[in-house]
């Protein structure tokens, strides 16, 4: 095979290469445009909450707990869970209820992915 004929296959085997390329991300597009758009649901999990000026104060943490009932407490006899806020301030855990933690004043909001619809 002569140098001239050489360049010529290299060159067919890269626009090949190329043309494959390109059918193949022109499929994926199609793909993508009929597949129904995903929408992830998140749940609040834990608020940052911080008192005092900048460089100094206190942060407080209200936390979602999920606590698991027993059989015996659920009308189908199955584990189910439940949830409840906590106040955590150093060395100090009480619980609260949820409307303290949508009346505080957010630093930092926690998020967790539920599901995605």
């Amino acid at each position: 095979m002569d140098k001239h004929t050489t360049e010529i296959t290299a060159c067919r085997d890269s626009r090949a290469e190329s043309e494959i390329e390109q059918h193949r991300n022109e499929a994926l597009a199609e793909v993508l445009q009929q597949a129904p758009r995903a929408s992830p649901i998140y749940r609040l999990v834990s608020v940052v909450e911080h008192m005092g000026k900048t460089g100094g104060g206190h942060y407080t943490v209200y936390r979602r707990m999920r606590s698991q009932v027993d059989e015996e407490e659920t009308d189908s006899g199955n584990m189910a869970s439940s949830d409840q806020w906590v106040l955590i301030s150093d060395s100090d855990v009480h619980q609260v209820l949820e409307s303290d933690v949508l009346a505080a004043q957010a630093s930092i909001l926690f998020y967790e992915r539920v599901t995605v619809r």
